[in-house]
């Protein structure tokens, strides 16, 4: 039960007791519970009927930070999917079945890589694997291994546990094929931490910045050592008219890019921002016009540590460079800032948590002429609708496209119950 108090035509607050649920599908009771009105009234839609519609999501939310640092709840690892990386080294030989290996140097050599190279990077991620499948059937763990190309939706029907073993990439595939609504945790393992960054994968460091091995890790899984993480993921609807309506197969965990087919063209489209906060940051407004630019990108807590940073971050030079301009404007003296520091704030301000409801949105490039001038390029935002004026398509998580006509749209939104589960230490 929940109850809603209005204090006056245009805020909702809520009052909320949180119990201890299964970590994995939050409960909500009646009751109070203390500062969650305050937070609360940041995210919804102050003075819009759609408060009372966000507000289970916002809630399921605050539930799940609430109880992310109380929740113990150790893994059975008794059925689990290992789902595996297929390295450059691999794809190589693949694509080449007949080479000798000096043909193959050859070859790789002609195109700027090289042979020892990739092979010493592929032979550290199997050697990772091999380590982590031992552990695992020592332990007792029912194992099925298979590579990311053969994976698909059918080979989660048996499991309980999806360990994604490679990098981020391994993982963005692994999850595009966990649908909204499954409990199944996925788990990420990063077989070569030296090489990759391995942001979506469990971190082989301890608190202490001694190394922490694979025995270790599966270890902290099996007792329960660990933090419950909810990565929410955009869901797509395109309108392609009043009465063809349909939601799209595919969940974004990292980001979506709406692009011209061709990428030397200027897009043209009609966006539609609903909860976007004013330059006070109190008031929410909704915000609709026509933009040219060279992409709209949308990106999820998940995925604001990843193209959406690079996108909008700034450079030491560009700061030192306005930091002048202001000394010459102001006649002030600002030598003793630091640019690395004011630009690393700015920067780690990029980036917010996986599990928040919101989506954060960045224009490349926005045109600004005496016909078209844009004034949104950049926000957090409930709800995005773009109207495609040209031909265009959508690229959700760097992979996988669809077409938008002229006069179709695209409708994001975050649904709660899409999010993909996992861990952190």
């Amino acid at each position: 039960m929940v109850a809603l108090v209005e204090s006056n035509p245009r805020s909702l607050f809520l009052i909320a007791e949180l119990r201890r649920p299964d970590p994995l599908n939050p409960v909500i009771t009646a009751g109070a519970v203390r500062c969650l009105p305050v937070k609360l009234s940041y995210y919804l839609y102050e003075g819009s009927s759609s408060s009372v519609s966000n507000l289970h999501s916002t809630l399921a939310y605050f539930y799940s930070s609430y109880e992310q640092d109380i929740t113990k709840s150790a893994l059975s690892l008794q059925r689990v999917l290992i789902v595996y990386k297929f390295s450059r080294f691999e794809r190589e030989r693949a694509r080449h079945p007949y080479f000798t290996e000096k043909e193959l140097i050859c070859n790789l050599k002609a195109k700027g890589s090289i042979f020892t190279g990739l092979k010493e990077r592929y032979e550290i991620h199997q050697r990772h694997l091999d380590e982590l499948v031992c552990i695992l059937k020592r332990r007792g763990s029912e194992l099925k291994a298979i590579s990311v190309v053969e994976y698909n939706s059918s080979h989660l029907d048996d499991a309980d546990t999806i360990i994604s073993a490679g990098g981020d990439g391994t993982f963005l595939e692994v999850s595009s094929k966990v649908k909204g609504g499954s409990r199944i945790p996925i788990i990420g393992i990063n077989t070569d931490p030296e090489r990759s960054a391995g942001h979506l994968c469990l971190r082989f460091a301890s608190c202490d910045g001694k190394p922490r091995g694979l025995e270790e890790v599966v270890q902290r899984l099996l007792i329960g050592q660990f933090k419950w993480l909810k990565r929410n993921r955009i869901q797509i609807t395109v309108v392609y008219s009043d009465i063809d309506k349909r939601i799209l197969p595919d969940l974004a965990l990292n980001d979506v890019l709406f692009v011209e087919n061709n990428p030397s063209k200027t897009c043209y489209y009609e966006i539609e921002v609903c909860g976007l906060r004013d330059r006070s940051g109190r008031q929410i407004i909704n915000i609709k016009e026509k933009q040219k630019s060279s992409g709209f990108l949308v990106s999820t807590g998940t995925g604001s540590s990843a193209w959406l940073f690079n996108t909008k971050k700034l450079w030491k030079d560009d700061v030192s460079e306005l930091i002048k301009i202001v000394e010459r404007r102001a006649n002030v003296d600002l030598s003793h800032l630091s640019v690395g520091d004011i630009t690393d704030e700015y920067n780690e301000s990029i980036v917010y948590p996986p599990d928040d409801p919101r989506m954060k949105f960045g224009v490349r490039e926005l045109i600004n002429s005496g016909i078209f001038r844009g004034h949104v390029h950049k926000g957090y935002a409930h709800k995005i609708i773009i109207k495609s004026r040209s031909e265009a398509r959508l690229v959700i998580d760097g992979a996988r496209s669809h077409q938008l006509h002229p006069g179709t749209s695209a409708i994001f939104e975050i649904v709660p119950s899409q999010a993909v589960h996992t861990v952190s230490f």
